[in-house]
C-alpha cells in the first residue's frame, strides 16, 4: 500500500495513522510512503519505524538530468537502508514514458488519457536508460516500473528482464551502493556495492558528453580478495575475463558499465549466489 504525496499534505501523523491502520487489519502487507519530512532527517526520520520503504526523491522526469537527480537523493545515505526497511527512487522511465497524443486537454490538464494502445516517446537515449537501471540496481531501490510494459521494447528487455541485474538489487543482506572514488587520487567515481556473497558490483558512469575511458581500482572499492578479480559486463552478459587491479575500458557518452567482480576462480551464476528473497 502507497500513501501519495497530495499538494502540501504531508502530515507526519497520518503516515503513522496510516500505519496503524493497516497493521489493526492483521493481514500482512508492505507500507510505502511517497514524500515527507523524513526526507529532510538523517536516517530517513521515522519512515523506518513505521514503513517498509520510502521514497527518497522528488518526482522522476523522462530526461537525464533527472536520473541524477534521483540517485543524489541517496549518496552517502547507503547504511540507512536494510531488510524490511528500504529508501527508494521514484519509478523509472525506461524505454519512454506515454505520448502526448495520448491525452486531450490543456497542458494544466493532462488527465484525461486514452492508454488502450500502449506507446513510448523516449525522452532519452538508449545509453540513458542504461545509466538509469545501473543506477538503480546499485543502490538497491525497489525497481518500480513508470513506463507501459504491455509494449516492450528491446530496451526495455535489456534491462528490465536481466535476471543477474535483478540479483544484485535484490540482494536484501548487502548493505545498498554508494559513491566512491574509482581509483585512488582520481577524480572519477564508481557506485559500488558490496555483496553478500564477497562480489562487488560497480557502475561506472560517463555523465560528460564523449567518450570516455573509466577505472576501477580494486584498493579503492575496498576489495578484500587480493590483487586480481574476474569482470563480467552484466547488461552483455559476458565474461571479461580476470584482471589485477585496476579495471580499464571505454564507455560511451552517458552510458554506464555495471560490471559484477568475483574472486578469481569463483563458480556459479550471479543469480544463485547472492541472498535473494523470494
Amino acid at each position: 500500500v502507497k500513501i501519495d504525496y497530495c499538494g502540501s499534505h504531508d502530515s507526519v501523523e497520518g503516515h503513522r495513522n496510516m500505519s496503524r491502520a493497516l497493521n489493526a487489519t492483521g493481514r500482512p502487507m508492505s507500507y510505502m510512503l511517497c514524500r515527507g519530512p523524513y526526507q529532510q532527517q538523517d536516517h530517513w526520520g521515522y519512515a523506518p519505524g513505521i514503513a517498509q520503504g520510502w521514497r527518497a526523491t522528488g518526482d522522476h522526469h523522462d530526461n537525464f538530468a533527472s536520473v541524477r537527480q534521483q540517485v543524489e537523493a541517496v549518496r552517502g545515505k547507503a547504511s540507512w537502508s536494510g531488510p524490511f526497511g528500504w529508501a527508494y527512487l521514484d519509478m523509472m522511465m525506461t524505454g519512454g514514458q506515454g505520448c502526448k497524443d495520448q491525452c486531450v486537454g490543456p497542458e494544466s490538464d493532462q488527465g484525461h488519457c486514452n492508454w488502450t494502445k500502449p506507446e513510448h516517446c523516449p525522452g532519452m537515449s538508449e545509453e540513458e536508460y542504461r545509466t538509469e537501471a545501473s543506477l538503480y540496481v546499485v543502490v538497491s531501490s525497489p525497481l518500480m516500473v513508470g513506463t507501459d510494459i504491455r509494449l516492450m521494447t528491446p530496451i526495455m528487455k535489456e534491462l528490465l528482464l536481466n535476471k543477474e541485474a535483478i540479483a544484485i538489487n535484490q540482494d536484501y543482506k548487502a548493505v545498498p551502493g554508494d559513491a566512491m572514488p574509482s581509483c585512488h587520487g582520481s577524480s572519477q567515481e564508481a557506485w559500488v556495492r558490496r555483496l553478500s556473497n564477497g562480489d562487488s558490483a560497480v557502475a561506472l558512469t560517463n555523465w560528460g558528453n564523449h567518450t570516455a575511458s573509466l577505472a576501477v581500482c580494486l584498493d579503492a572499492i575496498g576489495w578484500t580478495h587480493g590483487e586480481t578479480a574476474g569482470a563480467r559486463n552484466v547488461w552483455a552478459r559476458q565474461s571479461l575475463g580476470t584482471f589485477s587491479r585496476r579495471f580499464e575500458a571505454k564507455v560511451r557518452a552517458h552510458d554506464t558499465l555495471l560490471l559484477l567482480l568475483s574472486r578469481t576462480g569463483a563458480a556459479g551464476s550471479p543469480e544463485n549466489k547472492v541472498a535473494v528473497a523470494m
